[in-house]
């Protein structure tokens, strides 16, 4: 087993067996291995009396910081190589997949939420995955980034602090943590719908009252949202005629008639969307 193993930003060399870490250990201590990544980052490979069987490498480099104890060690993420499998312990963050997608292959992507929670409701206010390990079947070297075409093995999501093993084939020893997945609750989102049912009865008579739509009429209308003296109701009104205006563009705009053209049902479903995002207790978890 050869003891010259490259690392790069995103694709390298992976580090497939326990002897193969064990000298890339030796030959770092001896001057004689890869020891920056190619954008010069320092590559060190741990080992301690308190855990003599493991290897770490730490996710995170800080030229300020000492990071060769084992106690700061274990509060970093890393990967640690013992010799029947291989530990990773990543915080959802990208900082640091570098290495782990240099030495394990595994590639961390962004999440799909519209897997995960339905349209219109704030992802921020529920403790969802920002990233997701996947590991490829096809041979990642020299490969930069791959694309979402590319067939997966497997994919779970990065969950903070949360430790995942694998075998040296890159097999899961643990059973892989899961997605959440959220529905709407339709009992609770109707009843938010009954709650606030006066508000699009107003919206439709107000709309019918409307002037013609000029450039004009939308700056008033801009200034007269922010005016806390006006009725509530007409200020949210005009909100939802700005945002539904900004949305589109030059789309709603009849170049002939220098008139925008604004559609009452696009209006209402814009409450609604707005009604979903401030309510976020109308959603279930089911996963």
């Amino acid at each position: 087993m050869g003891i010259d193993v490259k690392l790069g930003y995103y694709r390298a060399e992976k580090v497939t067996s326990y002897d193969a870490i064990k000298h890339l250990h030796l030959a770092i201590k001896a001057g004689m291995g890869a020891s920056v990544d190619s954008y010069g980052r320092d590559f060190e490979v741990y080992n301690f009396e308190e855990d003599p069987e493991a290897y770490y490498v730490s996710m995170f480099w800080d030229p300020n910081e000492d990071l060769k104890t084992y106690p700061e060690i274990k509060k970093r993420s890393y990967i640690a190589y013992y010799p029947n499998y291989i530990e990773i312990k990543q915080e959802e963050g990208r900082y640091g997949e570098w290495w782990i997608g240099s030495l394990t292959g595994l590639v961390s992507r962004s999440v799909s939420w519209n897997k995960i929670i339905p349209d219109a409701f704030d992802r921020n206010k529920f403790n969802l995955p920002i990233r997701r390990w996947v590991m490829y079947h096809e041979s990642l070297r020299n490969i930069k980034k791959p694309f979402v075409t590319d067939r997966e093995e497997f994919d779970f999501p990065i969950i903070e602090n949360q430790k995942v093993r694998f075998d040296y084939n890159m097999k899961p020893i643990d059973e892989l943590p899961k997605f959440p997945k959220y529905k709407i609750n339709r009992k609770k989102m109707n009843l938010v719908r009954k709650e606030n049912k006066d508000f699009p009865q107003y919206v439709e008579a107000m709309f019918k009252l409307l002037p013609p739509l000029t450039r004009e009429w939308f700056e008033i209308a801009e200034k007269e949202s922010k005016d806390e003296t006006l009725d509530k109701k007409y200020r949210m009104f005009l909100d939802l005629l700005l945002a539904e205006k900004q949305y589109n563009g030059w789309g709603y705009l009849d170049r002939d008639t220098g008139l925008y053209e604004l559609n009452l049902s696009n209006i209402l479903e814009r409450f609604d969307w707005q009604l979903k995002r401030s309510h976020p207790e109308v959603l279930d978890k089911v996963q």
